[in-house]
């Protein structure tokens, strides 16, 4: 059960973990946060400690500290906890370079594999449980005779005037499913009972297998290895390398925990499906207008540019870039709490591109109007202005705008995982 409910970004508060004997990592899971004046926007002395991760944490008695994305409203805390999931789960697949690296590159942690976990899920959402049993001819083996392999592969005797093959070859069926199959279900129900009512699974219905996982594990995962070399398709050497990545890596008993560090990662990923799916065009005010039933279809994506003539090599990746008509659109995904500091490397991309020119466009011909925004999570959409330039600076740049974009988080997380 979800214990204690947290929001990435909320202030952190040692004393009421530890009364909740949950226990988090102090030097990764929290990061101390600098105040600032809310109406000069200066930076004063006082900070804060505050959550640094969005995922879970167990205790023993498998109580749950759930700390959920910036800016979500909780309205149900389980509910709330698989829409995360399943939004973190995703994108893990859509960038697993960036999820499954070395301990010091991931940015998705947990100590249960989860990664080998949902592999052996999705192969029983596509296949079902594993039920392929195979029939192997053995030497002297038990079961019936195979005649027609034995008077192929023996020698010949002629014993009483009868001419008799030795030795005999028998056909044995070997259960390959059963082990395989007991192995799919523990996985999955295990997986379920102990995190089912916050991940979006179901248990396989069928009996408990009869598995020691304590004493067994080392036969299991011996036993594993042996039916993997057993085997020539990949769907089934993908199953068997995903149950052993399970069996290996799972404890059973302890305190367990799941923690994305970088939900910026995850947060782009919506962002960009949600302007792909819903943007429409830009406003005469240079705000951004969605539209869920009649959309532009235009789609946005990480564009590099090489702008440095000194050092060709070197480039800007805006996370959003689009054309529409004769304008071009550059966003750049920001998964704040607020936004206290000017955005210089926004203000820089405008500069860099305002005078541009792209294929896309007639020769010769620069872009008309260069939008720029930051698109940032709320619980509410609104515009607010970021940067507008002083025309004592420049009156050349004097139409250079920046807008903070904030479109609602739940929306963009339930539209992400196509339940929207």
């Amino acid at each position: 059960m979800i214990e204690l409910c947290k929001n990435d970004g909320s202030v952190f508060d040692k004393f009421e973990l530890s009364n909740h004997h949950f226990f988090v990592d102090e030097s990764q899971d929290v990061k101390k946060v600098f105040l600032y004046n809310s109406i000069t926007g200066e930076r004063v002395e006082t900070t804060q400690i505050r959550y640094d991760f969005v995922g879970f944490v167990t205790n023993e008695k498998d109580d749950i500290l759930f700390v959920y994305p910036k800016h979500l409203v909780i309205n149900n805390a389980e509910e709330d906890a698989k829409l995360t999931l399943d939004c973190i789960m995703k994108s893990s697949k859509r960038r697993a370079d960036l999820y499954y690296g070395d301990d010091s590159t991931q940015l998705y942690k947990s100590n249960y594999p989860f990664a080998a976990f949902y592999a052996i899920y999705n192969y029983y959402l596509t296949h079902g449980l594993f039920r392929e049993d195979r029939e192997f001819i053995k030497k002297n083996g038990k079961g019936k005779i195979n005649w027609k392999f034995t008077i192929s592969k023996s020698n010949k005797y002629l014993i009483n005037g009868d001419v008799v093959p030795f030795p005999f070859y028998n056909k044995q069926k070997y259960y390959f499913s059963n082990f395989i199959t007991e192995c799919m279900i523990f996985a999955i129900d295990y997986t379920y009972e102990k995190f089912g009512f916050i991940m979006d699974i179901n248990p396989t219905g069928e009996e408990s297998p009869d598995i020691n996982f304590s004493e067994d594990k080392e036969y299991i995962i011996n036993v594993l290895q042996q039916l993997k070399h057993q085997t020539f398709k990949d769907d089934e050497h993908w199953l068997i390398n995903n149950l052993i990545e399970y069996f290996s890596k799972t404890t059973i008993g302890g305190n367990y925990f799941l923690k994305c560090h970088e939900f910026s990662v995850v947060w782009e990923d919506m962002a960009r499906k949600y302007l792909c799916d819903f943007y429409k065009c830009m406003s005469p005010n240079n705000e951004i207008i969605f539209d869920k039933n009649n959309s532009s279809g235009i789609s946005f994506t990480k564009k590099t540019f090489y702008p440095n003539k000194s050092k060709p090599t070197q480039k800007i990746e805006p996370d959003y870039y689009a054309i529409d008509g004769n304008s071009q659109l550059i966003f750049d995904a920001k998964y704040f709490n607020e936004v206290s500091e000017l955005d210089y490397k926004q203000v820089a991309y405008v500069f860099i591109l305002k005078e541009y020119n792209d294929i896309c466009v007639p020769p010769h011909k620069k872009f008309d109007k260069t939008y720029s925004a930051l698109i940032l999570p709320s619980n509410l959409r609104k515009t607010l202005s970021h940067f507008e330039l002083q025309t004592n600076f420049t009156i050349n740049n004097s139409d250079i705008f920046i807008s903070e974009e904030y479109i609602d988080i739940r929306e963009t997380m339930l539209n992400f995982i196509g339940k929207m």
